[in-house]
């Protein structure tokens, strides 16, 4: 995603911030979406035994 703070500031003095804040709830939301995914696998595989 894009910084609401830095979008239309070429000389942002927080864009390093922003753009770290970004990248981290980036991984975070992948790593919380491949958990989900491993997590429904694992109920599926319980349930079909």
């Amino acid at each position: 995603g894009t910084c609401k703070y830095c979008n239309n500031s070429e000389e942002c003095t927080i864009y390093s911030y922003c753009f770290a804040v970004n990248l981290i709830n980036e991984t975070v939301w992948q790593l919380i979406s491949k958990i989900q995914s491993i997590l429904l696998a694992g109920k599926k595989a319980l349930l079909w035994k």
